[in-house]
Parts: structure tokens; C-alpha cells; sequence
């Protein structure tokens, strides 16, 4: 029975809500839409009003525009020998270590020297002129039988000047040739004599002949008128055969002079190509050691060491053994490196904001800096960006902060500012155009 004046109640409830559910005021229904629609406008005008920039952070690393040097190992090996200490100050060129080789270092300096003099050094010690096997060089290790072959060749023409074999076959025809124009003037001589006698015993005959046709003379004295007209033919013609064969003779003796020229200097040519092709090889050899042994200050400036410090050190190639820092005013930069992953947005102009692992950014602040360039190619997917720091190390919290090469820190590049209903609506648009 009281479940049935229950249930009854609440039926007659329901149906008075229902009457009024039924029948909502409009005021209510009005002002709900209002406030609905204010909330979304101003949603709205804020999204579109409200902007801020995408931060893009890198790792970036300070340094300065001329950056230190870094002396790399090109071969693995004990340090064989140390010429500096921390921070000296070495000149551009110095040599400030060597890696252990089968070369001694002053020989290879003073091979250098004499390479400097040229493809033939001018001194007159250089080797000896009568030995081309005995270099006054030695321990060169892997560039002695370059230097060898520089030297023989330099002995093999030194030798060929000296001896001047050419030259004296060239003087002795000359000498040839001189005799021989001589006895060509003579023969000349001889032969206008022979032509001249020719001449008189042809008049001679013809008086002769004469005389024989009117038997003045008798067969014998015409006979003999003859012979001697015969014998000036004869007398002339061998006189003009051997001025002929010496003439001849002459042309010979010049010709083979001009050969003999020739070929001395051809063979003058082939022994300096050789001797500057000795001298090109060992040149490249020089440098392919020092690349691989040697460490060289490419600037002037002070070295820094590191993990290496002392002889017997093991080296392997591509340890970085020592850093070189220039001289100059260090005007320091920021170099970092970007993902590819949103590189687009970065611009020369941007700001950055520079958070140093030295430096807590908490503590000491950060460091402005404004973006110059940007790398038009990348280099394992990363491109490098270039920025210029206008106060230095000076942090907003106002401290300049002590400039060290290499400083390491993360850097926040602050792009163009969007919109918030931009980037509400980006993704959307993303979906819409799937």
C-alpha cells in the first residue's frame, strides 16, 4: 500500500516538471544565446589578437671570428718529440711536434733548405760530384731514395757540364771547318791556275795545228801540242773534282756540328726534366710527411694543450693533440648547429637567446644575440647559423660573463610571432587538405 502512494507522488511530480519543463521562459533562452555568443567573440578577437613567436632551440657553441686552429694527428703513433709548452706563443710555420718516423727532423729541415734553393742548389757542397750514391743527407727515412734520385740526377748533369763532351766535339770541328775553308781557298787558287794554264795550252795547240797543216811542224811536235792541251784538261778537272769533294766535305763538317748541338741540348733538357721531376716528387713526398708526422702552427698565436703533453704519448689519427688561438682581438660569435626540423622559420635578423652550460641562466641570465646568416647547404642534415652578439657576453641580468673558446650552451632562436587562432586553425586546414 505505501509503495502505491509512492509511486503515485511520484508520477504526479513528474508530470508538473514535465509542465514546466514544457513551457521554458524566453528570457532565459535569450540571454543563454547572448552569453554564448560574447563568450565566443571574445574567444574569437583574443585568438586573433594574442600572438607569440615559435622558440627554436640548438645547441650552439661561442667562439670568435678567427676561430682557434685545432692541430689534428693524420697518423697513429708516440709523440717522438715536443718543441712547446702550454700557452708559449709560436709563429705561423713552427714545427710543434713530431710523431714517430724513420726521419730525423733537422735532416728533413735541411733538406727543405736546399729544395728552397731551387730544382739545383747553388752551392758547390751540395754533393759530391764524384760519388752519386754517397748524399751528404742522410736519415730521411722514407723520402732517402727520393733524395737519392735527386741527387744522381743532379751529379749525372753536373758531370755532363763538366765534361763538355759536346763542346769539344763542337771546338774540334769548328777547327775542322776552319782548316777546311782554308784548304777550300787554295784549291780555288789552284784551280783558276789550272783553268788559266788550260787556256794557254789551247791557244798553244791551235798554233800548233796550224803550223802541222801548212808542214811547218812534224807529227810529233803536234802530237806532243796534244798531250799537253790534254793533260791541262785533265789537270783542271781533278782540280775542280777536289774543290768539289772539299766543299762537300765542308757541308758534312757543319751538319754533323749542328747535330751534334742538337743532341747536347736535347740530352741538357731531358737531364733538367729529370732533375725537376726528382725535385716536384721529393717536394710532395716532403709535404705528404709533414702532413702525416709532423704538427705545424698554420697562425701565429698561442698553442693550448690538452690530453698530449709529453713524448712517448700515444697518438691516434684524428686526436685532436693541440688547439692554436690566434692573436688579435677575439670578437666572439655564436655558431649553431639546426636541424633540419622547422629551419625554415629561422631568418637573418631573428633574435636569439643564448643559455650557457658555464653560466646558469638562472643565475647569471642569458646572453642576446641576433641572427646573421643562415647556411645555404646543410652538413649532416644540420645547417649552420651564424650569430653576431651586439653587447658581447653582457646577459640581460647585466654581467659580462668571461670569454672562453668553445663555450658550449643552448640557444633559442625566436621566430616570426603567429596568431593563436592561426595555430588553432593550422591543423584543421592540415586535415582539410588530406
Amino acid at each position: 500500500m505505501a509503495e502505491e502512494l509512492k509511486d503515485k507522488a511520484i508520477e504526479i511530480r513528474s508530470e508538473e516538471v514535465n509542465d514546466i519543463l514544457g513551457r521554458t521562459p524566453t528570457w532565459i533562452l535569450r540571454r543563454g544565446i547572448m552569453l554564448l555568443t560574447f563568450i565566443i567573440a571574445v574567444l574569437l578577437i583574443g585568438s586573433w589578437l594574442f600572438k607569440y613567436p615559435d622558440v627554436i632551440s640548438a645547441p650552439v657553441i661561442i667562439t670568435s671570428q678567427n676561430p682557434p686552429s685545432p692541430l689534428i694527428a693524420h697518423t697513429t703513433g708516440k709523440i717522438m718529440a715536443i718543441y712547446v709548452k702550454d700557452r708559449q706563443q709560436v709563429k705561423a710555420g713552427q714545427y710543434l711536434a713530431v710523431l714517430e718516423n724513420a726521419a730525423d727532423l733537422q735532416s728533413v729541415l735541411q733538406l727543405k733548405r736546399q729544395l728552397s734553393k731551387g730544382d739545383i742548389p747553388a752551392s758547390d757542397n751540395l754533393l759530391s760530384t764524384t760519388s752519386a750514391t754517397s748524399p751528404q743527407i742522410n736519415n730521411l727515412g722514407d723520402l732517402q731514395q727520393l733524395y737519392i734520385a735527386w741527387c744522381t740526377s743532379i751529379t749525372d748533369y753536373k758531370r755532363f757540364v763538366q765534361l763538355d763532351y759536346a763542346g769539344k766535339q763542337v771546338k774540334s770541328i769548328k777547327e775542322q771547318i776552319g782548316l777546311t775553308h782554308k784548304y777550300v781557298e787554295k784549291l780555288a787558287s789552284q784551280t783558276s791556275l789550272q783553268a788559266h794554264n788550260l787556256k794557254i795550252s789551247g791557244k798553244q795547240y791551235h798554233r800548233d795545228s796550224l803550223l802541222y797543216q801548212q808542214k811547218v811542224t812534224t807529227p810529233a811536235e803536234f802530237d806532243e801540242a796534244e798531250i799537253k792541251l790534254l793533260n791541262g784538261k785533265s789537270a783542271y778537272k781533278n782540280s775542280e773534282i777536289t774543290l768539289s769533294n772539299t766543299q762537300i766535305q765542308l757541308i758534312q763538317l757543319e751538319q754533323q756540328m749542328l747535330e751534334i748541338q742538337l743532341k747536347e741540348e736535347e740530352d741538357r733538357k731531358r737531364m733538367l726534366s729529370t732533375i725537376s721531376s726528382n725535385a716536384q716528387a721529393l717536394r710532395n713526398q716532403l709535404q705528404t710527411w709533414e702532413l702525416a708526422y709532423t704538427l705545424k702552427s698554420p697562425v701565429t698565436g698561442k698553442v693550448v694543450l690538452t690530453n698530449y703533453w709529453s713524448i712517448n704519448q700515444q697518438v691516434k689519427a684524428g686526436d685532436q693533440v693541440m688547439t692554436i688561438i690566434p692573436d688579435g682581438v677575439s670578437v666572439p660569435v655564436g655558431k649553431i648547429t639546426l636541424p633540419m626540423q622547422g629551419a625554415g622559420k629561422v631568418k637573418a635578423g631573428q633574435k636569439v637567446n643564448i643559455k650557457l652550460a658555464n653560466y646558469p641562466y638562472l643565475e647569471y641570465g642569458m646572453v642576446r644575440g641576433i641572427v646573421i646568416r643562415l647556411s645555404e647547404v646543410t652538413n649532416q642534415n644540420n645547417y649552420l647559423v651564424e650569430v653576431s652578439l651586439p653587447a658581447g657576453l653582457k646577459t640581460n641580468y647585466n654581467k659580462r660573463l668571461h670569454f672562453d673558446q668553445e663555450m658550449t650552451g643552448t640557444a633559442e632562436i625566436i621566430t616570426e610571432d603567429m596568431r593563436l587562432l592561426q595555430r588553432t586553425l593550422s591543423p584543421l586546414r592540415s586535415l582539410m587538405n588530406q
